[in-house]
C-alpha cells in the first residue's frame, strides 16, 4: 500500500495546507494596513520640531517611493506625537489595495 493515499496522510496533508493558507490570508491582511510611525525614540519627552519633521517626511516619502507609479504608499503626514510633551512625528501608512 502506498503510504501517500492513507487516510491520516492526507488529513495530515489537508491540516498543514489550511495553516499555511490561513497565514497567508493574515499576511496579505496586515499588509493591507501597513503604518510607519518615525519619532524622536531616543528622547522620551520631545518630538520633532515642526522644521525637523518636515526634513524627516521628505526623506520619509523618498524613501517608500512615494509619487513612483509603482508605490504602496500613501504620502506621509506630520502630526503631534502623543506619546511626547511636545513635538511631532512622522507617519505612512500603505494605499488601499483594489
Amino acid at each position: 500500500m502506498n503510504i501517500l493515499f492513507t487516510p491520516n496522510y492526507i488529513l495530515v496533508i489537508t491540516i498543514v495546507y489550511q495553516h499555511w493558507l490561513n497565514n497567508e490570508k493574515r499576511i496579505l491582511e496586515e499588509e493591507k494596513n501597513m503604518k510607519d510611525i518615525f519619532s524622536k525614540h531616543w528622547d522620551d519627552h520631545h518630538g520633532f520640531t515642526y522644521a525637523e519633521a518636515l526634513e524627516k517626511k521628505a526623506k520619509v516619502d523618498d524613501g517608500h517611493g512615494v509619487g513612483t507609479p509603482t508605490s504602496r504608499w500613501k504620502e506621509s503626514v506630520i502630526e503631534p506625537d502623543p506619546e511626547r510633551k511636545d513635538g511631532y512625528r512622522v507617519v505612512i501608512e500603505t494605499k488601499p489595495r483594489d
